[in-house]
């Protein structure tokens, strides 16, 4: 039995790959396989509005929180 993520979570992964972190850092970041993350990236990709992409000022700066 796989783990489920909200779609909310998927869509913020996804958002956080489009800003420019690495799938593979992202995938060790939240324990998920790189491939089901390109799959997600391939699915939300056209659904999301550029504007709610986060600048990648701010994903370093969320990265160094963490």
């Amino acid at each position: 039995m796989g783990k489920r993520l909200k779609e909310e979570t998927r869509i913020k992964i996804v958002k956080e790959a489009l800003a420019g972190i690495k799938v593979g850092a992202l995938a060790r970041m939240y324990d998920i396989h790189p491939e089901t993350i390109r799959t997600w990236i391939r699915d939300y990709r056209d659904s999301i509005p550029a504007e709610e992409i986060p600048v990648a000022d701010e994903h370093l700066q969320e990265m160094q929180r963490l």
